[in-house]
């Protein structure tokens, strides 16, 4: 449910919809499922919006992040952000 509701919050300029869009990618970390959506467009009546927004599964529930901004802002971060996820671990 929240990759949809991610998908909304972000409009292409052409109409199109953002999950036709978006690029999304699944791994595993740490013994955690990690789904990841990269997607550009406007954001809140902005154009030249990024978000990198994921969803952790794990045995004790899920975990969620998102980072958002300027496209140049969240290009900056991505390989920070990505090593962040895939440095994700379950507790025992």
């Amino acid at each position: 449910m929240n990759l949809e509701r991610w998908y909304r919050q972000v409009q292409q300029p052409d109409g199109k919809p953002t999950k036709d869009v978006a690029k999304q990618e699944t791994f595993e970390a740490g013994g955690a499922k990690v789904t990841v959506v990269d997607m550009s467009g406007t954001i809140d009546n902005k154009p030249g919006q990024r978000m990198i927004a994921a969803a952790i599964e794990h045995a004790k529930g899920p975990h969620f992040l998102k980072v958002a901004g300027p496209e140049a802002t969240v290009a900056h971060w991505r390989d920070s952000v990505m090593t962040y996820l895939k440095s994700a671990a379950t507790q025992p």
